[in-house]
């Protein structure tokens, strides 16, 4: 019986500190809004004020969202450093410049007909993803 016992706290112990990559401390999950996107040359593009938002919503191996008139779905993964889009979709209506942005980004970053690979950076209520020249290029969300 104290063997058991014993076995069972070891047990306890060991497996504690063990989380699931993407599920605990995903500080992903939740709304992002685009705020920005930045240029190795210094230009900064924003959010124009009558423009329709850019939305990713993460949960945890998944993500939806919005880019205009168009809906984003896909799943992902990540590290402390990387997000990879394992699958990316989204509706093809009319792109305003503002939502064409999304679109250039990922199409720097996805090897054809496979995954999509960011850097990025998450500092309270701001996502960073970068890409493109070393990560020269960025696109800044907002948590929402």
């Amino acid at each position: 019986m104290k063997y058991i016992i014993a076995l069972f706290c070891i047990s306890l112990i060991i497996f504690s500190g063990c989380s699931a990559e993407g599920t605990i401390n995903n500080k992903l999950i939740g709304t992002w809004k685009l705020q920005e996107s930045r240029y190795a040359d210094g230009s900064v593009v924003s959010d124009p004020e009558n423009g329709k938002p850019i939305l990713f919503v993460f949960e945890d191996n998944s993500i939806t969202g919005v880019s205009g008139y168009n809906t984003i779905e896909g799943n992902y993964e990540h590290t402390s450093n990387e997000i990879t889009f394992l699958t990316i979709g989204t509706t093809e209506l009319i792109e305003t410049d503002w939502e064409r942005l999304l679109s250039i980004a990922f199409s720097e970053v996805c090897a054809p007909r496979g995954p999509c690979v960011f850097e990025y950076e998450v500092s309270s209520s701001t996502l960073t993803l970068f890409y493109e020249n070393d990560g020269d290029n960025l696109l800044v969300f907002k948590r929402e």
